[in-house]
């Protein structure tokens, strides 16, 4: 009995923290603390809303690195 509780207790837990990445991904909450964060956030928030990932041309590896 005790693993069902812990197994439901780990998906509720799962499930917040899947609407906190929706949340702060898509409304941009905390961006000016941690703009690389966010930018994360966003990408992974318009994943799991079904939106297809950017297409990569290359062109950005050939860019120089600072």
């Amino acid at each position: 009995m005790s693993v069902f509780i812990l197994a439901l207790i780990a998906a509720l837990a799962l499930a917040v923290a899947v609407g906190a990445v929706v949340a702060i991904g898509i409304q941009g909450y905390y961006r000016d603390r941690n703009p690389r964060l966010a930018r994360l956030l966003h990408r992974i928030a318009r994943l799991l809303n079904g939106e297809p990932p950017p297409v990569s041309t290359g062109l950005e590896d050939a860019s120089p690195k600072h």
